[in-house]
């Protein structure tokens, strides 16, 4: 059998016994009417998005919740200002229940989301746009940013939260385009 043939199986069978079990996910956190201010310069009644990434494969137990997954980055744009990434580090969590939170990794919340549509959520998978109020806030204070210190000063909010996970092509759909590949090349090389 040709070295070519030998690699082709080895690869074959590398792919197929692989798996793809951690999933990237975004979290999208859209806040609306919100005040506060970012390096000193106010704003005032302003619309807000945090988007987070995350890896499914990072969920963790947490003392006060069913599990948590911290953050791998995020960045916030506040209407008015450029998207900053958030130097703080951050999670989400959920406690089992109807509530799901955002905030400082394994510390303080930022913001409370409660919503029957959490009841049952994992954490892993997508969901949303759900709306509601979030509670909270004004302990999303003191908070590093690319551009400075961020402090919000609304107790409360109304507020969106979507989460999005992205699929990662698994083994068998992988080996089946190498196998194209490897057949078209074989192919191409006898005409």
């Amino acid at each position: 059998m040709s070295s070519f043939l030998k690699s082709f199986f080895s690869l074959s069978i590398l792919l197929i016994s692989a798996t793809a079990s951690a999933l990237p996910i975004t979290y999208i956190y859209q806040g609306f009417d919100a005040s506060g201010d970012l390096n000193g310069v106010s704003f005032i009644n302003t619309d807000f998005s945090i988007v987070a990434q995350a890896d499914t494969d990072n969920f963790k137990d947490w003392c006060c919740s069913e599990g948590q997954i911290s953050h791998l980055s995020a960045t916030i744009h506040i209407d008015g200002f450029d998207i900053v990434q958030l130097l703080t580090p951050s999670h989400i969590w959920y406690t089992g229940g109807s509530v799901v939170g955002f905030g400082k990794d394994l510390g303080a919340n930022w913001m409370t989301f409660n919503h029957v549509d959490f009841i049952g959520y994992d954490l892993m998978s997508s969901i949303g746009p759900i709306f509601g109020n979030v509670v909270n806030v004004n302990q999303f204070h003191g908070v590093m940013t690319s551009a400075g210190i961020l402090n919000f000063t609304n107790s409360e909010l109304n507020a969106s939260f979507e989460a999005v996970v992205s699929e990662v092509p698994e083994p068998a759909g992988l080996m089946l385009i190498i196998t194209g590949l490897i057949g078209i090349l074989i192919r191409s090389k006898r005409v």
